[in-house]
């Protein structure tokens, strides 16, 4: 249901936006600006109906996620 999606990521897009502010100071921002241009592309995607485009997106938003956790991780692996 694209009326849904549309809902959830206005939500989800204003808790990002709220969120982000103090991290993007901490961390390498180079991730926070790609999950904000993932987040306008699915904006533009659920706004042309392309379903396809909305779920490569989302998939592209939670693999920067994960690899914001994991680059950030403190751990021997990541010392050396």
């Amino acid at each position: 249901d694209l009326e849904k999606a549309k809902e959830s990521l206005v939500k989800y897009s204003d808790d990002w936006h709220k969120e982000n502010k103090l991290w993007y100071l901490l961390l390498n921002h180079e991730n926070f600006d790609s999950i904000c241009l993932y987040l306008n592309i699915l904006d533009k995607s659920i706004l042309v109906n392309d379903k396809s485009k909305c779920l490569e997106y989302i998939e592209k938003i939670k693999y920067t996620l994960d690899n914001i956790l994991e680059n950030e991780k403190c751990d021997f692996s990541h010392i050396m």
